[in-house]
């Protein structure tokens, strides 16, 4: 996430409402100018880990995205955090529970065989920008004022974005974030015609390759532990059929709504 705010351009920061905060440790990524349903990126991460968790950490939390008129947004909880009683303070504060994220990682191991497709996947840079944010924000529910913010991932530092096409017709995207031997998948969307026919698992099998290309011993990603749509549960099965385990479900809460 810190990567991607620093590829924004002051147009972008402008039309999103983007800011990147340090509270406590933890990291506040707020984008005031978005939907409701954008919490892909308004979202705080890291509470509890680099430091303890204190009440006032949490409320300093509240009070950032109350300051920047965001009403919608998750605050992780990570297993490993502490003081483990913190999640206790976050309902107190005001929170509830939400869905959780689970976290896979897999290794060196070949990417196996993609489900049968029709798709042709490759690498994409600056010029399929554009293409690749819209997808990803119709997918993802982001508004159209995070499109122009999102289309430089491609381009950013550290980030490889794939696309799969159909006779030529784009059908769905995915990225990957590189930092040493580590390699974190991320923004995979299907256009809604194409959902069902593949996509997916060629992306991901696409992005596994490129990662061990590049010498990636670990290699991870994540979704919604408890799926609640078709495509969610194929998303998941995709997943594990690609040779990812899962390793540890990250909690999220939001905000009570009023």
């Amino acid at each position: 996430m810190v990567s991607l705010h620093k590829s924004a351009t002051e147009e972008d920061r402008k039309a999103a409402g983007l800011k990147l905060e340090t509270i406590g440790g933890v990291t506040v990524s707020i984008a005031a100018k978005l939907p409701p349903t954008a919490t892909a990126v308004n979202r705080a991460i890291g509470l509890g880990l680099d430091r303890p968790a204190e009440p006032e950490t949490i409320s300093a939390l509240a009070d950032a995205y109350q300051r920047a008129g965001v009403g919608s947004y998750i605050v992780h909880w990570h297993p490993d955090a502490s003081p483990s009683r913190a999640a206790t303070w976050i309902a107190g504060r005001g929170f509830v529970r939400a869905p959780g994220w689970m976290k896979f990682v897999r290794g060196r191991s070949e990417p196996p065989t993609p489900r049968p497709h029709s798709f042709e996947v490759r690498r994409i840079g600056a010029a399929d920008g554009p293409e690749f944010a819209r997808i990803v924000c119709d997918a993802l529910e982001l508004g159209q004022a995070a499109q122009g913010w999102l289309s430089r991932l491609p381009e950013a530092p550290g980030w490889h974005a794939f696309m799969s096409f159909a006779d030529g017709e784009a059908a769905g995207v995915g990225a990957m974030f590189i930092s040493g031997e580590t390699a974190w998948l991320d923004w995979c969307a299907t256009v809604p015609a194409f959902r069902g026919r593949g996509s997916h698992s060629a992306l991901l099998s696409a992005r596994i390759a490129a990662a061990l290309d590049h010498g990636c011993r670990t290699i991870t990603t994540c979704t919604r532990k408890d799926p609640d749509t078709g495509e969610d549960r194929q998303s998941y099965a995709n997943i594990v059929r690609a040779g990812f385990r899962e390793s540890y479900l990250r909690d999220n809460y939001t905000p009570q709504k009023s």
